[in-house]
């Protein structure tokens, strides 16, 4: 068989050196339907470099200790050193060339497929990504030899070792075709009610890489009616490079565009006509990414659809099966359902933790924590697990957000996850679907963790001037200063103590302190960590946000059952100031540290007071802050949370009183107003910042706030789930917006780009 071969020659015989999928793809070539021009560079160009370079270096390697890891770095180092030294032959190169000489287009993409003997081919994806290389013999030979060294990394080399595949065993074959600029691209796949179309603009590698949320139409079994449409949050494209400075390019999506759906009416209907004509040749089995493209006919550019790629019907998991009766086998069966509140995915054994249970018997590094509902004393072992699956919350619940500012998958809002799953069974947690699998069978697969990155890194999007809506961040963790003080915010417009104060008391209950007489620990552990804050972005203003204690969070707390009544609405109970109103000394504690920070040369460090029902409230809390001394500092401002319902009528009274100005908590803000509990994954698809009730409440602040002469900021999570209110904020007039840290650059764009279309509207003369 030819090691190089266009689709229309790939015939099931090339199967075990191409992969199911391209032998699949070529079938829908040679039925005459709209697929990219390409060709395959088999397994058997890798295995043949292989056998040059020294066969019993890639020998199967019996003894490996998989708890050894510099042993497996070693091997890898070996092989991948070996490849990338390796010279093609002549004769391949001169086959190589004039292929590529074919193509139309001056980028090329590089697709791998991954084939295993006697087993199921692989998901590629989660072990090796596409490469882009320019339309030349010296830009392809590298990204081969990249594609190829890829595949002995130590992580999948412990792959399969795991699988009990040898090197011989795995096969690798790369398509070749030509990167088109493309308006829309995305994928379609069967699933149980009938097919799922998901789209985005430009190259559909934004929505394999999880960039963007795409838009969604799920269809009937005859592909002819769209049962439900779903806009995604597109705020990234990818397109062809049109310099010489790298093959592909990553930019900001415009906001004008993000707020509609990729696709036309018209285009999504031929992509839907086009679903009947591929499916008798795929079957159930497989699904097809495909794109709408600039193609250049007779030196004009012509929009066309075509299909790119056949992948196997979506199952998340990097592991095969093994179907030879003499192996093991392990496969996957789905236990539950869940809100997809964090991206990624995580195969790892599973950790429950019970309501009552206040710490695991061992480290849960590397494990999923399924937790019947997300205590603050958990914070230490989520930071060391794989993800969390949580039975009750919703996006906007706590555990969702430590999750995303985490960067780890998770799920929640999935009903009976404690008791559906054992205790150290193997799972599968798909943050991306909200779908979480388990492992039968009596050879499990390796555990592979996948989390999403903290932020999306910054030279992704250009700095567009400076803006006049200021950019800010949340934050909670110091382990995230590294990446987020190089960010382009203005400063920190939500610092949670819920996360920092209970670390400083090493997860025991405020009170449980307080008796023991520790208040100096207090106020020296928690000075230290807001300094390192307030030093990361210094000069630029730091909001710390006193504690907000729920009751059923401090019962969660050690020795908090005794401090803490059982509250049957803890989101309405003592929680916020009250909770200063009946304790001050809490509240001392942090004023005593805020002015240690001050003291230390910090003066930038802002206090924010969280859920203030009653203007009273607030007077006492302003008369310890003065006594403390915070005052002394002239930058020191003291803002208000704006999320009781009651501050909408009170405003001007609380300026009055001494409020400088407020931050709009849209999570509690939007919860109160339309009754439902954020941390209630049953109702959440009506939790939304959208509501005309919602919004009208937010425009009254903002007004108020601007009529009153203080800021007005926001620091919920609405701007990020809906960036559509970027704009809508903008135009308004708000004077910041805080969002987390992977959500900075987008809002950045955002927001530019609502303030560039202020600029532009015409004035009208009186």
């Amino acid at each position: 068989m030819d090691r190089f071969l266009w689709l229309d020659q790939i015939h099931a015989i090339a199967e075990p050196w191409v992969g199911s999928e391209i032998v699949a793809l070529g079938q829908l070539a040679q039925a005459g339907l709209p697929v990219e021009q390409g060709f395959v560079i088999s397994a058997q160009v890798l295995t043949g470099l292989l056998a040059e370079i020294s066969e019993p270096l890639f020998a199967n390697f019996p003894g490996l200790d998989l708890e050894q890891p510099q042993q497996l770095q070693a091997i890898a180092r070996t092989l991948q050193q070996a490849i990338q030294a390796a010279p093609l032959p002549p004769a391949w190169l001169t086959q190589i060339e004039a292929a590529i000489s074919e193509l139309a287009t001056e980028v090329l993409s590089l697709r791998p497929f991954l084939w295993i003997a006697e087993a199921e081919c692989l998901t590629q994806q989660s072990l090796l990504q596409t490469q882009f290389c320019w339309r030349q013999l010296d830009s392809i030979q590298p990204a081969l030899k990249q594609l190829w060294a890829d595949l002995y990394q130590a992580k999948n080399l412990l792959v399969w070792q795991h699988t009990g595949n040898s090197l011989a065993q795995v096969r690798l074959a790369i398509l070749v075709q030509p990167v088109h600029s493309a308006q829309a691209a995305g994928l379609v796949r069967p699933d149980r009610e009938g097919w799922q179309i998901e789209s985005s603009y430009g190259l559909g590698d934004v929505i394999s890489l999880g960039e963007v949320i795409p838009d969604r139409y799920q269809l009937d079994r005859s592909a002819a009616a769209i049962q439900q449409r779903t806009l995604g949050q597109k705020t990234y494209v990818h397109a062809p490079a049109d310099s010489d400075q790298s093959e592909a390019c990553i930019a900001g999506l415009p906001f004008a565009a993000s707020d509609q759906f990729a696709l036309s009416e018209v285009q999504l209907q031929q992509l839907m006509g086009l679903i009947p004509k591929v499916q008798p040749q795929l079957g159930d089995k497989y699904g097809w990414t495909w794109a709408w493209q600039q193609i250049q006919v007779d030196d004009s550019p012509q929009l066309e659809l075509r299909i790119l790629e056949v992948t196997q019907t979506r199952i998340p998991a990097a592991i095969a099966k093994r179907p030879a009766a003499n192996r093991s086998k392990s496969h996957l069966l789905k236990i539950g359902q869940g809100i997809a509140a964090a991206s990624g995915q995580a195969i790892a054994k599973a950790l429950i933790l019970s309501d009552a249970a206040l710490a695991p018997a061992t480290p849960p590094i590397g494990k999923v924590l399924v937790v019947s509902s997300f205590q603050p004393e958990w914070l230490p072992w989520l930071k060391q697990s794989a993800g969390i699956i949580c039975e009750t919350g919703g996006m906007t619940s706590h555990g969702a957000i430590m999750a995303r500012e985490l960067g780890i998958p998770a799920v929640v809002g999935m009903a009976g996850a404690t008791t559906q799953i054992a205790d150290g069974k193997l799972v599968l947690l798909d943050g991306e679907q909200g779908q979480v699998y388990e492992f039968t069978g009596d050879r499990p697969p390796p555990p592979i963790l996948t989390p999403r990155p903290l932020a999306v890194p910054s030279d992704y999007l250009p700095l567009g001037g400076q803006l006049t809506t200021q950019l800010l961040v949340n934050l909670s963790q110091t382990y995230a200063l590294a990446s987020a003080q190089t960010l382009p915010v203005s400063g920190v417009g939500l610092l949670r103590s819920e996360v920092i104060l209970p670390e400083v008391l090493q997860y025991h209950h405020p009170d449980l302190w307080l008796r023991q007489g520790r208040q100096a620990e207090i106020v020296a552990g928690l000075a230290a960590q807001i300094q390192q804050f307030a030093a990361a972005f210094h000069p630029r203003p730091v909001f710390y946000r006193a504690l907000d204690l729920r009751s059923h969070e401090g019962r969660g707390l050690l020795g908090g059952q005794q401090f803490e009544p059982a509250e049957g609405n803890p989101t309405l109970g003592r929680r916020g100031v009250s909770r200063y109103i009946a304790n001050p000394e809490l509240l001392d504690l942090q004023l005593a540290a805020l002015r240690r920070v001050h003291q230390a040369g910090y003066p930038h460090l802002h206090l924010l007071l969280p859920f203030v029902r009653s203007v009273e409230e607030f007077e006492v809390c302003q008369q310890r802050v003065d006594r403390a001394g915070l005052f002394k500092n002239s930058q020191m401002q003291l803002w208000l949370m704006a999320e009781v319902p009651s501050v909408l009528f009170l405003l001007p009274s609380y300026v009055r009183a001494g409020v400088q100005g407020i931050s709009i908590g849209s999570n509690d803000l939007t919860q109160l107003l339309l009754g439902i509990d954020r941390e209630q994954s049953n109702l959440g698809e009506q939790l939304d910042e959208r509501h005309p009730a919602v919004k009208a409440a937010i425009a009254q602040l903002i007004k108020t706030a601007q009529e009153l002469g203080i800021p007005c900021t926001i620091c919920g999570e609405a701007p990020v789930r809906h960036p559509e209110l970027v704009h809508w904020l903008v135009e308004l007039g708000i004077t910041g917006i805080s969002v987390a840290p992977e959500s900075v650059l987008a809002t950045q764009q955002a927001i530019s780009e609502a303030e560039q279309r202020d600029l532009i509207q015409p004035t009208v003369n009186d």
